[in-house]
């Protein structure tokens, strides 16, 4: 159905009227007549990812809220992600003093697990929001265990609303939908939680094929490729960020473990009262202010990062 309300007076109704009301291109009639014959049109720009974006001679990182760049908040920035990464929202990036009590807190987090597990998730937090990431993080242990709460305790870094009850994706989602949220949460953290397929063979074998496909597209950094309907090639979607993923199994296939970096959390790992310390300072929004204060320390130098990094990364050794 047409708005008439938001049509100039002048030809567009008569023009929608002569394609008539059951033709498949009255859309496209009804917005080419509207452009056309609008006499004053209005430009906004919105965007609908998350992450680094070069906006006139500088970085911005770009959250659900708007923009931290060099110089704290950008202003007349819109930042539209969507309903699932609407809670990746930063605040004002605090003062000095603020931050570097900010970090500290955010380093505790180190105490709430082995070694083992924390260190990698850990630096797996910082290394997302430096772009051109190609693994996945899975934590996998049984049930009760803390995966989900190691997990959003690395989310609510980019914002205190997403809880271990409130984490932004599942594993329950659809592959179409999480290929979607994974490409908008560019430079970030996206936990999908609980990997845990169940139900007859056909089932358990749809969600380890749905598994396969975000993670190896993850590793490949490539997306699925998909037409239109005149036979041109969409654009694909690959991930963007960091996919750190839980669950009580693993998704099968050598190749596709080979992309991932597998955590065992096994019973006893866990220090308890140090979690819930930091889910204190999580939910008050400490965590938020200290990657805001980073982004904004990151901002004049990103450039620079982002032209060393692949050389950098080609030192290391492959394990």
């Amino acid at each position: 159905m047409v708005d008439r309300s938001i049509l100039p007076d002048f030809g567009v109704l008569r023009i929608i009227r002569r394609v008539g009301v059951h033709d498949l291109t009255l859309k496209d009639h009804a917005r080419a007549a509207i452009q056309l014959l609008s006499p004053q049109v209005d430009h906004r720009c919105v965007y609908t990812h998350l992450g680094w974006r070069h906006i006139g001679e500088d970085w911005c990182y770009l959250h659900a809220g708007g923009a931290i760049g060099a110089h704290g908040t950008v202003e007349d920035i819109t930042v539209a992600p969507g309903a699932a990464l609407a809670a990746y929202a930063l605040p004002p990036p605090p003062d000095e003093e603020t931050v570097c009590t900010a970090i500290r807190a955010s380093l505790r987090l180190l105490e709430v697990a082995q070694d083992a597990v924390m260190i990698p998730v850990y630096a797996a937090l910082w290394r997302a929001v430096l772009s051109n990431v190609d693994c996945s993080v899975h934590l996998v242990g049984p049930t009760g265990q803390g995966k989900s709460e190691i997990a959003a305790l690395i989310q609510q870094h980019w914002g205190a609303a997403m809880d271990a009850r409130h984490l932004p994706a599942s594993w329950l989602s659809t592959g179409n939908a999480l290929e979607g949220i994974a490409f908008q949460a560019k430079d970030a953290v996206l936990v999908v939680d609980d990997f845990c397929p169940t139900g007859v063979k056909a089932d358990i074998a749809r969600q380890h094929k749905e598994a396969d496909r975000l993670v190896r597209a993850q590793g490949n950094r490539s997306g699925r490729q998909r037409m239109r309907a005149d036979s041109t090639l969409r654009p694909c979607k690959p991930p963007r960020g960091m996919i750190l993923s839980t669950g009580e199994d693993t998704p099968r296939g050598q190749s596709l473990r080979a992309r991932m970096l597998i955590l065992d959390v096994p019973p006893g790992m866990m220090e308890w009262n140090a979690l819930t310390l930091c889910q204190n300072d999580a939910a008050a929004g400490v965590y938020t202010q200290a990657l805001a204060g980073f982004v904004q320390w990151l901002a004049p130098r990103y450039g620079e990062i982002l032209q060393g990094l692949p050389t950098e990364l080609r030192g290391y050794p492959e394990t």
